[in-house]
């Protein structure tokens, strides 16, 4: 095992961002910077990762810290490392959010990942597994409990952080989303997981349903959808809605 050479400069210039990287975040490099005026040394112990063209790949809050501190950096390099070197580092660290993965993957061009940043702003009002579900489960997916891409035995959730999120059709995810979007006057827990997984069951695996039909008895229904946590009384509730004063030989089953 080869010891490791650790370097120091104060000429911040020879570094490189690799392209790709997640955004600096002000707070954090703010609080770093407090810490190394306390404590002058404190970078000495964690210096940062480079690759032999001293592009950054752990350590560029800590860089820019130091920038700001007039402080001393420490670094070593490793050659040949790399953007999915960086990501894999990060993916073991809490401090990497969903959308320091989608930016990353978006900035290199994957239009998945574009489409993925557009949903979420587009739709503010679904959190992260919602917007990742419609977009990328196909409808006939949407009966299955395990997730799996197109590339293999891999989680949603887990594909998203490699890069292997895809995107199968933004027309229906986008479709989809205003449907459930649309139960926002009627039930405050439009947005939750349990009413979106009832709702997606409904929505893909009732034969003929009909979604205008749905918001016509649901503005007329005086008692509302009952706020239960699990899928299937949710289901049983919207089917109580759409049934809402429609003629017995009219009326449709969720089951």
């Amino acid at each position: 095992m080869r010891n490791l050479e650790i370097k120091s400069t104060k000429d911040y210039s020879i570094f490189k961002q690799l392209e790709g990287n997640r955004q600096i975040y002000k707070n954090h490099v703010n609080k770093l910077v407090k810490a190394i005026k306390e404590n002058p040394t404190l970078l000495r112990y964690v210096p940062i990762l480079v690759n032999e063209e001293l592009e950054v790949i752990d350590g560029q809050h800590r860089l820019e810290a130091a920038k700001k501190a007039k402080a001393e950096v420490y670094f070593y390099i490793e050659p040949d490392l790399k953007l999915s070197d960086t990501q894999v580092l990060n993916a073991n660290q809490k401090s990497w959010g969903v959308m320091d993965y989608a930016k990353s993957f978006a900035s290199l061009n994957n239009v998945d990942y574009l489409v993925y940043i557009e949903f979420r702003q587009q739709y503010p009002q679904f959190a992260h597994n919602i917007i990742l579900q419609a977009l990328g489960v196909t409808p006939g997916q949407y009966n299955k409990r395990t997730r799996i891409t197109d590339r293999g035995n891999l989680s949603l959730n887990q594909a998203f952080k490699t890069g292997d999120f895809h995107v199968h059709d933004v027309a229906v995810a986008s479709k989809f989303l205003d449907a459930l979007l649309d139960f926002q006057p009627y039930f405050k827990q439009y947005n939750q997981r349990s009413f979106f997984q009832a709702f997606r069951q409904v929505y893909y695996r009732v034969e003929g349903y009909d979604h205008k039909r749905m918001m016509e008895r649901m503005k007329k229904y005086p008692s509302g959808i009952a706020n239960y946590s699990t899928v299937p009384d949710l289901m049983r509730e919207l089917e109580i809605v759409y049934n809402y004063n429609i003629s017995e030989e009219k009326r449709v089953r969720f089951f």
